[in-house]
């Protein structure tokens, strides 16, 4: 009976962790996604400025 306990922990750990990882990739293409609008927006002010 141990045995299934210490692995359900395991897998409930594991779970955790991947949705931490998912949260941070969301995070970072997110923050990649307002940089490239960002530097769109400077690219495109630059050439108008020009």
């Amino acid at each position: 009976m141990g045995n299934i306990k210490k692995l359900i922990v395991e897998y409930k750990k594991v779970r955790i962790q991947e949705s931490g990882v998912r949260l941070f990739e969301k995070l970072l293409n997110y923050q990649i996604g307002i940089f490239g609008v960002s530097l769109k927006t400077l690219t495109a002010v630059s050439v108008a400025c020009r």
